[in-house]
Order: C-alpha cells, then structure tokens, then sequence
C-alpha cells in the first residue's frame, strides 16, 4: 500500500481500488470554465479541456490507525476535470476538480457528505439495483480496453505521460461544497501498480454531455486509462478555499454558447428587425 508523506496530518483515509477506468473527453475551454469555481482555472490545450469519467470497482475504504473499515466491495463513478489552483506567494498547485460523483456505498457517500460537505448526484448501484443503476464492476470486467502501443495521434495531450500527470497524479483533489461558497482542497497520493493507455472510447459520452449541458458533438471522445490495484490515500482536514461562482470567475453574462447556435440567434433577432 502505498504510504503518505510523513507530514501528512492524521486521519488519513485510504481507498482502495481494484479496476479504475478513465474515459475522456476533451470539451470546448468555454463551456469548460462555466463548471469550473474561481479561484480554480481549468488546464486547457489549445483552447479545449478534458474531462474523465471515471469507474471503479472499490476494495475498501479505511482510515490509517483509526476507526475499522468504512466500506468495502462498492462501485462508484466520478466526473473530474483537471485544474490549477494559483494563489499570490504560492507555487501553483494542480489538481482534479470533482463535478459528479456516485457509489452504491453508504460509508463513501456519507463521509463525502459530512467531511467536505458535497452532495453525490449520481448513483451507482448493483445488478437488479434501482432503475438508472450502473454497474461498474461488470462494466469493467465486459468493457476491459484494448493496450496501445503508441500514442494515438489525435488526443489533445502530447502523450500518455501528460495524461497521467494531469488525471492520476493530482496534487490534490478539489471537492466544492453543496452550497458553492467553498472549495475543499485535499492533499491527495495516488499509486497503481499498472497505468495502461487504451483507443479512445464513447463510453459515458451521453452521460457527460447531459451532465454539462452540452450537444454530443461538443463532448469528443479522446482517450482512456485503465489503472490495475491502485491506492488513492487522502489526507484531512482539507484546505477550505473561498469559492467564486464560475459564471463570475468568467465573467458576468459570458456563459459559453456554442457558435452554430449564436448564428442562429443573431439571424432570427436580424429577421426581427426587418420585419419590424
């Protein structure tokens, strides 16, 4: 198990993973930063950004030297999207932005609701589960992806070593509270004994563009990472940042729109006009 820093402060809470799957999209820088809470900027390449969703079959959830097991056997799934957090005398810090999460686990959700104060959206339930369920861990194990050998050319990130210093080394793991006045930022050691990159897949694609209010052609398939045995080790209490709302950090009235859909507009009100 891979272990923290040593000045890490107690409690420490441990996740442990079996799969994880990484499916990502990359989406307009725009439409991006409307999800993204100052004082967090999201990291774009050539005007776009990325985002993963992301699946995994859970082991357990425990805390280091503390209270017994607070899950174990459960599925979840999560949106993240990376980010950089940039403060005066402070070196940048870069991180994953938590949009979305899900899990079937009672002791997952609960303590995300109660420590960082986020309310999960999404559910993540076995077979035979609630209608809307999805069941990760037979994903998973159906959907296994095919190892690249090289880098596909086409990913708006230079190579897998890009993708997992943005997706699976964060520094930290910004969580934004339910009432959006805060941001959470945990100091957050990832470790896998195995990162394979896989052909870039659709899988979730209609989930995340409904998720972000975007048309599925906005939402572009890009890439996937598969994770074997991997340890994700947190460390609490977390930083609380003051958040800005995103549609401020970006500008009041700048809500991203598409540009097929500003032509449109821009000729009916001109049609207006004329008739007038």
């Amino acid at each position: 198990m891979a272990r923290p820093p040593l000045e890490w402060p107690i409690p420490v809470y441990v996740v442990e993973l079996r799969d994880r799957l990484l499916t990502c999209f990359r989406i307009p820088g725009p439409a991006l930063r409307d999800h993204v809470p100052g004082p967090l900027t999201p990291e774009l390449r050539h005007g776009q950004g990325v985002v993963a969703f992301c699946q995994g079959a859970g082991r357990c959830l425990k805390s280091v030297g503390g209270a017994p097991t607070l899950a174990s056997e459960f599925r979840y799934v999560e949106l993240l999207t990376p980010v950089c957090y940039q403060t005066a005398c402070r070196s940048a810090v870069r991180g994953n932005l938590l949009l979305r999460l899900g899990a079937d686990s009672l002791g997952l959700t609960r303590l995300v609701r109660t420590a960082l104060e986020f309310s999960p959206g999404w559910h993540a339930g076995r077979p035979g589960g609630r209608s809307g369920s999805a069941p990760v861990a037979e994903e998973l194990q159906l959907r296994r992806p095919r190892r690249l050998d090289t880098w596909e050319g086409g990913s708006l990130l230079a190579g897998p070593e890009e993708a997992e210093a943005l997706l699976v080394h964060p520094e930290q793991y910004f969580v934004p509270t339910r009432d959006g006045k805060a941001i959470h930022a945990i100091p957050l050691h990832q470790y896998a004994r195995r990162t394979s990159a896989a052909p870039a897949a659709a899988q979730g694609r209609e989930r995340v563009a409904a998720e972000l209010g975007l048309a599925l052609e906005h939402v572009v398939p890009d890439h996937v990472l598969f994770q074997k045995r991997c340890t994700h080790t947190w460390s609490f209490p977390p930083e609380r940042i003051p958040a800005v709302p995103a549609a401020l950090s970006a500008g009041v009235g700048a809500r991203w729109v598409p540009a097929s859909a500003a032509i449109r507009g821009s000729g009916s009100r001109s049609g207006h006009r004329s008739a007038r």
